[in-house]
């Protein structure tokens, strides 16, 4: 077994798992993606729409492209460079004092606020899939197994993350 082998596949696979969640969370409900595309108030108003309506198509072929391993390392660089233009996106609102409103990640029915944690964590993963777009990829049965499974946990980790970071504190402690 390749462990650097096992390592890219595990970083892709998170990815891919990472924008198909997305891609398909956005599918699901469009009217409102376009609403938090218009709300980080970065494109012209006739770009908006084009760029709600793009973006999701394109993470589900990101995604789904890292998750095979096809047409490597072209489908990694993409992911890197999309991840780094949400950082960027996401880290001008937060500067402007606009953290409050949702990052658009795709998370059905799930309110995430922007942040330098979720900044940070868009700029880490960018890095990894360019380190994993430099490795010389392939390896056998065993690297695709471990790196599969240790990818999908890295997204479950990341999941289970995104929700308890959204869950936001009531006044006075209060629970339900």
């Amino acid at each position: 077994m390749n462990d650097l082998a096992a390592l890219e596949i595990a970083i892709r696979t998170a990815a891919a798992l990472l924008f198909l969640e997305s891609a398909f969370g956005k599918f699901a409900d469009w009217r409102a993606f376009e609403g938090v595309v218009a709300n980080y108030r970065l494109l012209p108003d006739w770009a908006e729409l084009p760029v709600a309506r793009l973006l999701p198509p394109v993470e589900a072929a990101i995604g789904a492209l890292l998750l095979a391993g096809l047409l490597a390392p072209w489908p990694a660089l993409a992911a890197a460079g999309l991840l780094a233009v949400f950082a960027g996106a996401m880290g001008i609102n937060v500067a402007r004092g606009r953290a409050e409103i949702d990052c658009g990640c795709g998370r059905r029915g799930l309110r995430q606020p922007l942040g330098w944690g979720r900044v940070g964590r868009n700029l880490v993963l960018a890095a990894l899939l360019l380190a994993a777009a430099a490795g010389r990829g392939g390896g056998g049965f065993g690297d695709w197994a471990v790196g599969l499974v240790a990818g999908a946990c890295l997204f479950f980790i990341d999941y289970g993350l995104g929700y308890l970071s959204a869950l936001t504190p009531r006044p006075g402690g209060a629970r339900s």
